[in-house]
């Protein structure tokens, strides 16, 4: 298991720079035993203990797909950070330089694909879920 565990390792480190964390929460169940191995080694990886509470929920579903925050894009993640910490749109808007506009949008792909009606529901569901830390509101 420990050379399967230095090659997750590995492909841990490649799919961070890109936030890719789906492909190893729909493998949660095979690869679990060395991601735990992994993790504590890596304490300060805040990618490695996101992969790890994904795989965590996404191997607890019940059917393997009732996994919202995997779908989020790292925009996505990034604004509702940003949101949790008090900013307004225009002014998350402003530090990500992108239009209002835009960030209605997101905001609007954010609460469909956590199944939420509001910004405050996101980042309760967010915090509850472990997807934000209560550093980032």
């Amino acid at each position: 298991m420990e050379s399967g565990a230095a090659i997750l390792e590995t492909a841990l480190a490649d799919a961070e720079e890109d936030y890719l964390v789906l492909p190893f929460a729909e493998n949660a169940p095979h690869i679990m035993g060395m991601l735990k191995m992994i993790v504590p080694k890596n304490p300060g990886n805040g990618f490695f203990n996101r992969v790890l509470t994904l795989c965590r929920e996404y191997e607890g579903s019940a059917f393997g797909h009732s996994f919202p925050a995997a779908a989020l894009s790292q925009r996505e993640m990034d604004i509702l950070s940003l949101s949790a910490q008090g900013l307004s749109r225009k002014e998350l808007a402003a530090r990500l330089y992108i239009s209002e506009e835009t960030a209605k949008t997101h905001f609007r792909n954010i609460y469909q694909k956590l199944g939420v009606n509001s910004k405050m529901a996101a980042i309760k569901l967010a915090r509850d879920r472990g997807y934000l830390s209560l550093a980032e509101t």
